[in-house]
């Protein structure tokens, strides 16, 4: 709380423009214990956001979508789930539900957008801010592929071709179809 005061003290904020924390106080306050220890949360544009309850659909994703990608390129890539990334962005330290990097390039740190192949985001709650925010943030940084598993309709967008902070290549796949990633385009991967 001390920690947190002294951030907001240092800096005058104008009542219409609202404070937006950098990569580092971010740090800084999980470190010092200024937010909950038992609580996760990512910083997006500045904002500070908790990481919502994880609940039998999500829970199911995020283990299902683990399993399937370990046991088809295990040999050849690195699945981290529910782990920051560094995007390399003063703002921005985002924590997607799984990341997928090439093991050659797995350099024991946290990944950067040229080690990462793939990054998911299984959505309930997080829906919303999943297709708008983390979509522009994925695609300014480079992401190359970007996957939202989409809990509540049992799809998954699959987001292609990083351009600005949009994805030109947008594809929506139903229950039974199979999806496949950018770099592994004849391994199939069981989403569902």
């Amino acid at each position: 709380y001390t920690l947190f005061m002294t951030l907001l003290e240092t800096r005058p904020i104008a009542s219409d423009t609202p404070y937006r924390f950098t990569v580092e106080q971010f740090l800084n306050m999980l470190e010092g214990g200024v937010l909950p220890q038992d609580e996760r949360f990512e910083l997006l544009e500045g904002v500070i956001y908790p990481l919502s309850p994880i609940f039998d659909g999500h829970y199911a994703g995020v283990t299902r979508l683990t399993n399937e990608l370990i046991f088809k390129l295990s040999s050849v890539v690195m699945v981290s789930p529910q782990n920051p990334i560094a995007i390399g962005e003063q703002f921005s330290f985002p924590q997607p539900d799984l990341t997928v990097i090439r093991r050659e390039r797995y350099t024991g740190k946290i990944p950067l957008p040229e080690e990462i192949i793939l990054v998911v985001e299984v959505s309930d709650a997080t829906l919303s801010k999943d297709r708008t925010l983390k979509t522009a943030l994925y695609a300014r940084h480079g992401i190359r592929e970007y996957w939202i598993l989409n809990v509540k309709k049992n799809q998954l967008e699959v987001y292609r071709d990083p351009l600005f902070e949009e994805y030109r290549s947008k594809k929506i796949l139903l229950e039974g179809e199979f999806a496949t990633l950018l770099e592994f385009p004849d391994i199939e991967i069981q989403w569902w």
